[in-house]
């Protein structure tokens, strides 16, 4: 595991608050056009293990141009969308706007800092933010965050990409573009959700089922989204997941 020094730790902060700058006014819909249904078959997921009710309100730690954001905010009361790039922020700010959705507060946050809420949502979530965290301190301190951020008896989803050394030989590494990654085994995943203080822990995985069967057969999406839904709720997904999903309870 790379052991990275301050000034490295904040050189990339610099660049992920830079991250965002030359995209285009089309909110989420890049990551779509990227990767099609993968993207639905998640969320679909991440909102059955979360639980949601219309009184909720939720915090999406990572939410970028609001992606997971917008497709829950029909589903709770109100989303908080905190990112640390504010040219993401202003982005969704512009999408919602133009929407007219009222119940998303876009907010410019470093989630591996001081958290800025405690006790203050129902439900949290975080879909593929964690990976792009420098050192296992910072990831350590997101999740502690995320926590804090609860209230009694809430629940968090976080989603990671799974280490599978057939796709990564490593465990860490770069995109092609730059951007730090790190993928999580199990194991680590569920120990760092319980240093973090929650309890009633559950590590599975999800998009269990290879995107070509939904792009061959368009028809089959919904029963896909059922079928990955229930099987995101067995231990035999932690294997067959091209991401890991953690839950927790504050």
């Amino acid at each position: 595991m790379k052991e990275w020094t301050p000034a490295e730790i904040q050189e990339y902060k610099q660049r992920e608050a830079e991250h965002g700058r030359n995209f285009r006014e089309d909110g989420p819909d890049w990551y779509d056009a990227k990767h099609g249904v993968r993207s639905y078959l998640q969320l679909v997921t991440v909102r059955a293990h979360l639980r949601l009710q219309r009184h909720h309100i939720l915090l999406d730690v990572g939410s970028g141009l609001g992606r997971t954001a917008l497709a829950f905010a029909p589903h709770v009361k109100k989303v908080i969308a905190a990112d640390i790039s504010p040219h993401k922020i202003r982005l969704l700010k512009n999408t919602i706007e133009r929407l007219s959705i009222a119940n998303i507060e876009p907010v410019v946050v470093d989630a591996s800092e001081t958290g800025r809420f405690e006790n203050a949502v129902d439900r949290a979530c975080s879909v593929e933010v964690l990976q792009h965290i420098p050192s296992h301190e910072l990831r350590q301190n997101a999740l502690s965050n995320i926590r804090a951020a609860l209230r009694d008896g809430g629940r968090a989803v976080v989603v990671v990409y799974r280490w599978n050394p057939q796709r990564w030989p490593d465990k860490e590494g770069e995109h092609e573009d730059g951007r730090y990654r790190y993928a999580f085994d199990p194991q680590e995943l569920d120990a760092m959700l319980r240093n973090a203080g929650f309890s009633q822990v559950r590590v599975t995985g999800c998009n269990n089922f290879p995107p070509g069967v939904t792009r061959r057969y368009p028809q089959l999406t919904r029963r896909v989204a059922i079928a990955d839904q229930w099987f995101s709720r067995t231990p035999i997904s932690q294997k067959t997941g091209e991401f890991l999903l953690g839950v927790g309870i504050r």
